[in-house]
């Protein structure tokens, strides 16, 4: 049986483009998932419905079709929610969502906790020109503040690499 800290046992590699260093999440928010369904129509994108009190990811998911065709009505989880939306090409898409999943553990996303990610590239977020890596806030850019979603969590933070628990 496995515990809270071990290595996961199971692990799931993706097919990147070679040199691939990093993953760029370039986020966008709504004012609604209407607004943001209607922008991302057909378009391939990873979206995450965020507590607006602190901007934590609630919910991290991805559609290769488009926000229409996924979502033909508004899902309930967004009503009063943040909604950010990036738009990613197919091969960066289900790792992205993945890494976010494994490495973050949002609390309504329950598959994608216990299989490793493998390469282990980190995501470089950005939100109006502002880059965090890994979502958690802190900046490369002296003097302004990443005001987009955040995926840190108290206890859910992973170890690069290995995936154990360390915080």
């Amino acid at each position: 049986m496995r515990r809270i800290g071990d290595t996961p046992t199971r692990r799931r590699f993706y097919e990147l483009p070679i040199g691939t260093r990093h993953v760029l999440v370039e986020w966008r928010l709504f004012d609604s998932f209407r607004a943001a369904r209607r922008q991302f129509w057909s378009t391939p994108c990873l979206y995450t419905f965020a507590d607006p009190s602190n901007r934590q990811g609630d919910y991290v998911g991805k559609t290769a079709t488009g926000l229409g065709l996924r979502y033909p009505s508004e899902p309930e989880r967004s009503r009063g929610a943040l909604v950010f939306v990036a738009a990613l090409e197919p091969p960066y898409l289900e790792f992205a969502e993945h890494m976010t999943i494994f490495y973050h553990c949002p609390p309504v996303n329950k598959r994608g906790r216990g299989t490793l990610p493998l390469p282990h590239i980190p995501i470089l977020h950005r939100f109006e020109g502002v880059d965090s890596w890994w979502g958690c806030g802190t900046t490369r850019t002296i003097g302004r503040c990443y005001e987009g979603p955040l995926f840190l969590r108290p206890g859910n933070i992973r170890e690069a690499g290995t995936g154990r628990i360390i915080a």
